[in-house]
């Protein structure tokens, strides 16, 4: 076999190890396999943090793509992530992206969990948002300043227990706190001491309460029964106390119209009652009429009275009364 031949078997024998190495590291790296096609899917986000291009692409763990491009909007504002997505691996558009990181010191990759099964598919070149990545300067920040407040949580607090220490926990403080319990405690004894000596007392009254009981529950029913009765005779004589109502009720209204005549001064009371001159003539009767029954009373209807003797400084002569009339 000549040189030249040989040369060429190896030549092609490097060319095709050269062929299949060059494969497998396009299929076993981060690059695009040269098997199975892909599609484009362009997210947008504010911050992508520290991804970088040919970054993976996960779901569920799984590398379905890469990251092919990072650029700026046009507008300037967001950042467009160009992702290259096996299409054995169809999205829906309500699946959610988001950059994340491997580990605490990992490189970011973006993830995407799919929600529902039912709607509608990415297409090529379909545009969607993706969450911005965990900053790790800004939950430093936000830490710094939450460990400022507890700093300064702690110094208030040293504060209020300095305060505590100075006025509560004084020595006249602890004095009267001191006295507060003994005071309670010899409160208790004295209510453990009253409590024993009512129990003494329940205990050696047990049977007077009993029959103070017994009488009472006899009362009650004694009342309940005299309620019972009471109702029976009211619900039997229920017309005549309706009659009775009546008759009051007639009498009340005669009592007003008599009361009504002697106040109008009609017949010979109300008279009475609005002649003054008759008032007094008739009050003049009966004290007279008065004196003659006394005088009967003491002397009889024979008696004689006497003849009055003339006093120069008596009362003149028209002013003299009849006999019966005195006493």
């Amino acid at each position: 076999m000549s040189d030249s031949r040989i040369s060429t078997k190896v030549g092609i024998f490097v060319l095709i190890s050269l062929t299949l190495l060059g494969f497998l590291i396009l299929n076993f790296s981060k690059g695009l396999s040269l098997i199975h096609p892909t599609y484009v899917i362009k997210l947008r986000t504010s911050d992508v943090g520290g991804i970088k291009r040919q970054a993976q692409v996960l779901l569920g763990g799984l590398k379905v793509g890469t990251v092919a491009e990072l650029s700026l909007a046009p507008d300037g504002k967001l950042v467009v992530l160009r992702l290259e997505i096996d299409r054995r691996y169809p999205l829906r558009q309500d699946a959610h992206f988001s950059i994340e990181q491997s580990g605490f010191l990992g490189d970011q990759h973006v993830s995407i969990y799919p929600q529902s099964t039912t709607a509608p598919l990415l297409g090529d070149g379909a545009e969607v948002r993706c969450e911005e990545p965990f900053n790790l300067q800004d939950a430093a920040k936000a830490a710094t300043g939450f460990i400022q407040r507890i700093d300064q949580t702690a110094h208030r607090l040293d504060e209020a227990i300095a305060r505590v220490d100075r006025v509560v926990l004084n020595e006249t403080a602890l004095s009267n706190i001191n006295l507060s319990i003994s005071n309670f405690k010899t409160l208790s004894q004295k209510a453990v001491r009253i409590a024993d000596e009512v129990e003494l007392l329940v205990l050696t009254n047990r049977p007077s309460l009993t029959v103070s009981v017994t009488n009472l529950q006899r009362f009650t029913e004694e009342m309940n029964r005299l309620a019972t009765n009471l109702n029976g005779t009211v619900q039997e004589n229920r017309d005549e106390i309706g009659t009775v109502i009546q008759t009051l009720q007639s009498s009340t209204k005669s009592l007003d119209e008599l009361l009504k005549g002697l106040q109008a001064g009609q017949g010979l009371a109300g008279g009475l009652l609005r002649d003054e001159e008759l008032r007094e003539t008739v009050m003049q009767t009966m004290m007279n009429l008065k004196t003659l029954s006394s005088n009967l009373t003491r002397y009889g209807i024979l008696y004689k009275p006497r003849p009055v003797k003339k006093d120069p400084s008596g009362p003149p002569e028209g002013t003299k009364g009849s006999g019966l009339l005195r006493r």
